[in-house]
C-alpha cells in the first residue's frame, strides 16, 4: 500500500502536532505573510507579456504553497453524505 506524503506526516501524531503549532504561531504567520509581501514588493515593474505572465505565475504558486505548507498538517475532513433520492434498490 502506498501512502501520500500527507498520510504520512498524519501517522506520526507527535510531528504533525508539533507542525500544527509551528505554523499557528503569530511569528511564523507575521513571517509567512511578510515574505510573500516582499516577493510582490520585489516582482519587476513594467514588464508584459510572457515576463508578466511568469512573475504572476510565481507568486501565485508561492501562495498555494504556502497555504499547503500551514494545511497539510491537519486531518482530511470526511466527505458529505451524498443524498440518494429515494433510488436505492435495497430497501422495500
Amino acid at each position: 500500500m502506498r501512502y501520500s506524503a500527507k498520510e504520512r506526516l498524519l501517522e506520526q501524531k507527535n510531528v504533525a502536532h508539533q507542525h500544527l503549532d509551528v505554523v499557528s504561531s503569530e511569528s511564523f504567520l507575521r513571517a509567512a505573510e511578510a515574505a510573500l509581501l516582499e516577493m510582490v514588493m520585489n516582482a519587476p515593474e513594467g514588464v508584459a507579456g510572457v515576463d508578466a505572465l511568469a512573475e504572476y505565475h510565481k507568486i501565485v504558486g508561492a501562495k498555494k504553497y504556502l497555504q499547503l505548507l500551514i494545511n497539510i498538517a491537519e486531518p482530511p475532513k470526511p466527505l458529505p453524505e451524498k443524498p440518494n433520492y429515494g433510488l436505492d434498490r435495497n430497501t422495500k
